[in-house]
């Protein structure tokens, strides 16, 4: 593996809360990167809707590294050295994810949420709800799945591979964090998908970090984990975007029908009244 972008050192500040994504050592992130970016993989392929999703031994077998281990969820239901706020609960969440009037949108969400909080030492499910549902990490959702549809057929170790050494250049100082979190729109609709999920890890957690809250704050974990927590908060919004799309076609399929039905209908109703005068013409 190697970068696909050329080192060029630069003496220019990086945004410290950029770096919070990447803050342990640099050779140990190397001696784990092909465990790493197995994971990276595991979790972008994860980000398609199932039915679209191949079945690979291969990225399944990857699970088992070191680098990120799983957590019980006991963590996620201790909130002594928590302090949440309603100021972070999104009163239009319900809006932003139900999607239908049952809520069963934001039911999948939270289960996938529930996942996320037992999966990762030191995450709140309560926390992580508040967090999803911002209205920064909200737009940076809406802007991601924007591109993914087009982008979702890349194989998903490249975009790892890439993701990877993308961020290490990051946290080495190679690279400045501002190629992606302050680039234009024009430029990112020629990215590859490493280059949108780099743009999202690196705002997102540049949010959480900004934002001062204790119980967020736990969530500053080594390299690896942290960026597989990221890519896991943006499964929820491929989700949600599936779903939609999904409700659009049946919206479409009901207007169908109903078109053909109400055509048949008057088309029946026509023939019926041209049987109606030829059968009284006859009877004159």
């Amino acid at each position: 593996m190697s970068p696909r972008h050329s080192p060029t050192k630069t003496t220019s500040t990086i945004s410290q809360s950029s770096l919070q994504v990447c803050n342990d050592n640099m050779m140990e992130d190397l001696r784990n990167a092909k465990d790493t970016v197995a994971l990276f993989a595991n979790n972008i392929d994860r980000l398609r809707p199932d039915e679209a999703r191949p079945k690979s031994a291969e990225l399944l077998r990857s699970i088992s590294s070191p680098t990120v281990q799983r957590h019980g969820s006991n963590n996620s239901s201790d909130s002594s050295s928590r302090k949440s706020s309603s100021k972070w609960i999104n009163r239009g969440v319900l809006k932003e994810w139900a999607e239908t009037p049952s809520g069963a949108l934001w039911h999948q969400i939270s289960n996938t949420l529930e996942e996320v909080a037992a999966q990762f030492q030191g995450i709140n499910a309560t926390a992580l709800n508040e967090f999803i549902s911002s209205r920064e990490i909200l737009d940076l959702g809406a802007d991601f799945v924007r591109y993914y549809q087009r982008l979702a057929i890349e194989k998903p170790i490249w975009a790892a591979e890439d993701l990877f050494f993308d961020l290490q250049s990051v946290k080495q100082g190679d690279v400045q964090a501002s190629r992606w979190t302050k680039a234009r729109a024009d430029k990112r609709a020629e990215w590859d998908l490493a280059d949108h999920l780099a743009r999202f890890v690196l705002l997102a957690d540049a949010f959480r970090t900004r934002a001062e809250r204790e119980d967020w704050n736990a969530w500053n974990m080594d390299f690896a984990t942290n960026i597989n927590f990221y890519l896991c908060v943006l499964r929820c919004f491929t989700q949600r975007d599936a779903k939609q799309r999904e409700a659009a076609r049946e919206r479409e399929r009901i207007r169908d029908r109903d078109s053909v039905l109400e055509k048949e209908k008057r088309h029946s109703h026509g023939s019926s009244f041209r049987f109606s005068r030829s059968s009284k013409a006859g009877s004159t």
